[in-house]
């Protein structure tokens, strides 16, 4: 998925020019100077969600696995945890008539989706991505092994 088709479908609008430039830097860098009103928030945090989930393996690899935003007033961490919150009210819950549930959601890393999806064991199936059904399957793999010929 493209960082403009990304940016988009988190906040109904394309990207500004620097911000899809942000988003495929190599390196990132260092500091972000823009003025007030000019998407620094949505810059920072959807470029590296992006670059950690669907960027190319180089920009991938260079990514911080973690991001830290340091900001110098509380009234600007609540309006940053508001505006990140709202973004991942996209995730979609889909319920079906046999009772399965789908739920559909942007995230920045696997690893913790696959713990918990692994918490419900045989209850839960990851469809996609791949790489998640695969990690699920070798876990649950592993843990049958605990448990064989015991």
């Amino acid at each position: 998925m493209s960082f403009e088709c990304f940016f988009e479908k988190a906040t109904g609008n394309l990207p500004y020019d620097y911000q899809a430039r942000l988003a495929e830097a190599a390196p990132w860098p260092a500091l972000l100077e823009a003025p007030t009103g000019a998407g620094k928030t949505e810059a920072i945090v959807l470029a590296w969600l992006w670059r950690r989930r669907y960027a190319g393996d180089e920009i991938r690899k260079q990514t911080p696995r973690r991001l830290v935003y340091c900001l110098p007033m509380r009234v600007l961490v609540e309006q940053t945890e508001e505006r990140v919150r709202r973004w991942h009210a996209t995730a979609q819950l889909e319920e079906h008539n046999d009772g399965r549930l789908t739920l559909r959601l942007w995230t920045s890393g696997l690893g913790e989706i696959q713990r918990w999806v692994m918490q419900y064991g045989s209850h839960a199936q990851v469809l996609a991505p791949e790489s998640l059904r695969r990690a699920v399957a070798e876990e649950a793999r592993k843990t049958a092994a605990l448990y064989a010929g015991k």
